[in-house]
């Protein structure tokens, strides 16, 4: 057994020997933090500055975005107006084509109004057209207008189909010869013009139309059966139409009046 005094110094020796350990410890544990509070630390500051950086590059690209698109709206709106504007030059432009080609027809019609239409008298061997006009003349009363043909013709058909005679006064002959016929048309009662012996059953004489005018007859003569007009015809190439015997006669000059009847 050791003696006591022996016992007491060893346990004073432990002490001091586990006192330093903890202190050594405690230093180390204190290093190893700040070591670790520095790293933290700085990666912190690299990151928010990292951050920084992208949220700032973020909002240059917001706001360069936002500049981008004020200025195509601004666009937009010049563009927009633009097109206002050239929308209202091209209906300016419609509406003085539409006059233009209006006009255009009238002065086509115009130079035809000395023309006579005539159809239904087939082509024979070796004719004379002048002598078929004669001949007309004589069967409608109007020998004394005969003389007045200027020029005379066929005009190329389909084939199977009359090909149409045209005859040209040479002074407004064309209306007295005309009248002449529907005269004499109104002792037929079949409708269906008047029969010339020898050269055709029935034949049927006309204004010459310009295409637009005869599109726009045509037109009328639907349009105007469907709302139950009686009276449709031709009179000095103008188109007319009267809804019966008491109502006030009409001309129909373009499209739009039809949606008028």
């Amino acid at each position: 057994m050791l003696p006591r005094n022996t016992e007491e110094k060893n346990d004073t020796s432990k002490g001091g020997s586990s006192n330093k350990k903890t202190s050594e410890q405690k230093a180390l544990s204190e290093e190893v933090n700040g070591d670790i509070y520095n790293i933290l630390q700085s990666m912190f500051v690299e990151f928010s500055c990292f951050i920084q950086t992208e949220v700032n590059d973020l909002k240059q690209s917001i706001q360069f975005m936002t500049d981008k698109f004020d200025t195509f709206c601004a666009e937009m709106g010049k563009i927009k107006e633009e097109l206002k504007e050239i929308k209202k030059d091209n209906n300016s432009l419609k509406e003085e084509n539409d006059v233009l080609r209006f006009r255009l027809n009238e002065i086509e019609q115009y130079s035809r109004r000395e023309n006579v239409m005539i159809y239904g008298i087939p082509v024979t061997k070796s004719e004379s057209l002048y002598e078929v006009i004669n001949t007309i003349s004589k069967v409608t009363g109007a020998e004394n207008f005969g003389q007045d043909v200027s020029v005379a013709h066929r005009l190329p058909s389909q084939k199977g189909k009359v090909q149409t005679i045209i005859v040209r006064f040479c002074k407004r002959s064309s209306d007295s010869w005309l009248k002449c016929f529907k005269e004499e048309s109104r002792k037929h009662s079949d409708g269906f013009g008047i029969p010339l012996q020898k050269l055709s059953q029935h034949f049927q004489p006309g204004d010459h139309l310009t295409p637009t005018t005869r599109s726009l007859f045509n037109k009328t003569r639907e349009v105007a059966r469907e709302k139950g007009y009686k009276f449709i015809w031709i009179k000095d190439c103008k188109i007319l139409i009267k809804k019966d015997e008491n109502s006030s006669v009409s001309r129909i000059i373009h499209y739009n009046d039809l949606d008028n009847l």
